[in-house]
């Protein structure tokens, strides 16, 4: 963009077109499934948090690990 023609009105609706639409992809998930993304009661939480915990344990084997992450998993609804 030239700065002697930022004051057109044309630039500035390309400039907001652009920004829009690189928005719209930065987003993480629609807006219509955001209300429902944070969706977890506070014993949900606290279960999370202990899982989150336990995997950084140093002394845990390879199956412990996979075994919390995978109920990680579950409890998000990735498997």
């Amino acid at each position: 963009m030239i700065y002697a023609h930022a004051h057109d009105q044309t630039e500035a609706e390309d400039y907001f077109a652009a920004m829009e639409k690189a928005e719209k992809m930065l987003e993480i998930a629609p807006e219509e499934q955001q209300d429902n993304y944070y969706d977890v009661n506070v014993l949900e939480k606290i279960g999370l948090v202990e899982i989150t915990e336990q995997l950084f344990q140093p002394e845990l084997c390879f199956n412990e690990r996979l075994n919390l992450v995978n109920q990680l998993l579950d409890a998000f609804g990735v498997v």
